[in-house]
């Protein structure tokens, strides 16, 4: 493949990954998507109801807001400024379900090409061949699915693609200088005359100090990434050292540098880790200008987010409630299912070198001022930190996609240099080649394919149709003095935030007192019980009752479930309570985990009797469309009996 053909891909790659976005991907992969950066700011800037998550307590927040506020804020800051043009100047509102999923979803997107560019930057310093690791990055899925959704742990992935770079130029920079100090110091001491001396030493004089070479960088990002996930020390515990110690070990270079350079990087820490501060104390209210001016103003007026959260998850009674995990579940489990070969790739890297270690064969492992070694480092601290943590998710992990690339991308995607030339090998060489080329291909189809499963699977399917409701559901909600209520189980929690209603406190200046009227409401049961259900229909539906007058005068009930589920629940509740239930949509794709349990009855009920004791099973037309509707999420709208006779 030629470098121009090389380009191409990658090129089209970044083009998919941002028409992706506009699908947009329906996949849902973790409540924490939404409801640690999304469903707070669509608040705070589209003056929409939400639900506030718990993390944001402001007796006791644990998540900091200055990286969400810039780059998920961006995007909503985004679309209501061009809402603002459009409305004045065409009176067509831009804020809908599908503007507000998607402008922040596109931002994040944007800003996931950092990764890209400092992947590429790491390889120009380095003299090092990129086209074909800048391939392997754009086609992960990582990068198209994780990339571009509003997680903290995509902030992390931009935060420690840039630390990276910022100390492989650090060591770069730094070996080149060393080299030539020590040259023009060996020049120096062996000069016979005083001017040859002189001039050395003039030289050396004029070379850059390259001691504490993106000091103020490296430090400020390292706290904005502890500040936006505590966790981010595992990542930065690497790269820092390296900064930290190289050109150590060199004559020129002695070990007092290295207890400076520690700390003149604590000192340059302190102007973001105090800026952070100040940001969040006023965010969660802990101080403002009035009490400022006032000098009201003392320790308690400040509030240290991460430190919160080292307290909370400090605790495995907390831990717990968000699931304990055996230690070896981001080893054996979470790497293969983020990084797939590369993640193999790395394992045999390592068995190799612990068989190098064995053998005392210490000289063919990557020199610590390399940036090989930096990579290896850093994945290598990262994972065993994380391993030790009992409560383990894949996508705290998917910061280590750039290190991964960049030490095992050319073994997937051979450069577009290294595969000319071939006539003047040996007879044993062109022998062996046609194996290596084979296997490269092996790895590369494996690549493709795997990395497209999982992104229809994950960018798609996974709980796809949870978002698509609010998207939907909005139409319904224009009959005025309505209230809906949507009971959900099975599924995810839904983004409030997507159904776009106005806040529920508002002031009538008729009668002069507050109300309190939501137009929608949410009861999420998760995994419960079929009887649960009807009984939480019953609960609700009188509660409503009890509820309607001036501002509310008609209920609606909805319930949403995956499709697998259906024969057992309508059976259920049509048992527990008179009902009239119609089925209103089916939401696809969906695949809910949950439900999977399920699949053989549900789809087992379309078989006729006889083929059923068969050992060998045909399926059916009716087989067919069952299977199919098992990817799916049905929404159904609940009248009860005594409403039906009221009217």
């Amino acid at each position: 493949m030629s470098i121009v053909l090389h380009n191409t891909i990658y090129f089209l790659l970044v083009v998919a990954r941002i028409i992706s976005t506009f699908l947009p991907q329906t996949g849902y992969i973790h409540p924490d998507e939404f409801f640690q950066t999304f469903e707070v700011l669509a608040g705070k800037f589209l003056n929409v109801d939400i639900n506030k998550p718990w993390e944001f307590n402001t007796t006791f927040p644990i998540r900091s807001m200055f990286t969400p506020y810039i780059m998920v804020g961006t995007g909503f800051k985004f679309l209501q400024t061009i809402n603002y043009f459009s409305e004045a100047w065409f009176a067509i509102s831009l804020i809908t379900p599908y503007f507000t999923l998607i402008i922040p979803r596109l931002v994040i997107c944007l800003f996931s090409l950092i990764n890209d560019f400092c992947l590429f930057k790491i390889c120009v310093t380095n003299n090092e061949k990129y086209q074909s690791r800048l391939i392997i990055l754009a086609s992960s899925y990582v990068m198209t699915v994780y990339g571009t959704r509003t997680f903290t742990n995509t902030i992390e992935l931009i935060l420690f693609s840039l630390l990276l770079y910022y100390v492989s130029e650090s060591m770069i920079f730094s070996n080149i200088v060393v080299k030539q100090t020590e040259y023009l110091h060996m020049r120096h001491r062996k000069a016979k005359t005083a001017a040859e001396k002189a001039k050395f030493h003039k030289l050396k004089l004029l070379l850059p100090n390259f001691s504490f070479r993106n000091c103020f960088i490296v430090a400020t990002i390292t706290v904005v990434g502890f500040f936006n996930r505590p966790t981010f020390i595992a990542f930065a515990a690497g790269p820092v050292f390296f900064w930290l110690y190289r050109g150590m070990g060199s004559k020129p270079v002695i070990s007092l540098h290295f207890n400076i350079r520690i700390l003149i990087f604590a000192l340059c820490t302190l102007p973001s880790f105090i800026f952070l501060i100040i940001f969040d104390s006023f965010y969660y209210g802990y101080i403002s200008w009035g009490e400022i001016g006032m000098m009201d103003v003392s320790i308690n007026s400040f509030v240290v987010t991460p430190l919160n959260f080292i307290k909370y998850n400090a605790d495995n009674k907390n831990l717990a409630q968000h699931g304990l995990h055996p230690r070896y579940l981001h080893m054996l489990c979470n790497i293969p299912l983020l990084f797939n070969v590369l993640g193999f790739l790395a394992f045999y890297e390592i068995l190799v070198a612990l068989k190098r270690i064995y053998e005392a064969r210490l000289n063919h492992l990557p020199q610590i001022k390399t940036i090989k070694a930096l990579m290896t480092a850093s994945t290598l601290i990262a994972l065993a930190i994380f391993s030790v943590i009992p409560h383990q998710e894949a996508r705290f992990l998917i910061p280590l996609l750039l290190p991964l690339v960049y030490l095992h991308g050319p073994s997937i995607l051979k450069e577009p240099e290294l595969a000319i030339i071939e006539k003047h090998e040996n007879k044993k060489l062109n022998k062996s080649s046609p194996k290596k080329k084979k296997s490269s291909h092996s790895l590369l189809k494996i690549w493709i394919f795997t990395n497209l499963v999982c992104f229809i699977f994950f960018g798609l399917i996974h709980q796809g149709g949870v978002v698509q409701v609010p998207l939907s559901f909005n139409e319904m909600l224009k009959k005025p003095l309505t209230q809906y209520h949507l009971l959900t189980c099975y599924t995810y929690n839904i983004p409030y935030s997507l159904f776009l209603q106005k806040p529920r406190r508002s002031f009538s200046f008729t009668d002069f007192k507050e109300i309190s009227y939501r137009k929608v409401y949410l009861h999420e049961l998760g995994s419960v019980s079929y009887s649960t259900v009807a009984e939480a229909l019953v609960h609700v539906h009188n509660h409503c009752l009890r509820s309607q007058g001036k501002y509310v005068q008609d209920c609606k009930f909805f319930v949403l479930w995956p499709t697998g589920l259906e024969s057992f629940f309508l059976q259920t509740i049509e048992n527990v309570i008179n009902t009239k239930i119609r089925k209103v949509r089916l939401f696809y794709p969906h695949f809910s985990v949950e439900a999977l349990e399920y699949f053989d009855m549900y789809c087992l009920d379309s078989l006729p009797p006889k083929e059923c004791e068969k050992e060998m099973i045909l399926p059916t037309y009716n087989y067919l469309i069952k299977f199919s509707q098992f990817f799916s999420l049905s929404l159904y709208e609940v009248t009860f009996a005594q409403d039906i006779e009221a009217e």
